[in-house]
């Protein structure tokens, strides 16, 4: 039989569970689908643009640190950062076209 709208409740209310918490878990769950879509892309980066990506855009770090890090000069960093964005770019317009 369908359901009837009248004995339908929010989730949270029938898990009892405080909505602050069903937030959380919706904004973790977004997270780890974030997680999962980077974790794919950085694949088609080569080792020293993930490394570099990584360490500018995950950890933060400007690109003299992340130069300190990888034994790399600030335009080198500069320079690897954008070949990885170019490919990165390239590769979400050809599978968004798909």
């Amino acid at each position: 039989p369908p359901l009837e709208p009248e004995r339908l409740v929010p989730v949270a209310e029938a898990l009892r569970v405080p909505e602050e918490v069903a937030d959380a878990t919706a904004v973790a769950l977004d997270a780890f689908a974030d997680r999962e879509l980077l974790s794919g892309l950085l694949t088609v980066l080569t080792d020293e643009q993930r490394e570099v990506v990584l360490l500018r855009f995950v950890a933060d770090l400007d690109t003299a640190t992340v130069g300190e890090v990888t034994r790399r000069s600030p335009n080198a960093v500069a320079a690897v950062t954008r070949r990885a964005l170019t490919t990165l770019r390239a590769h979400l317009e050809e599978h968004s076209a798909a």
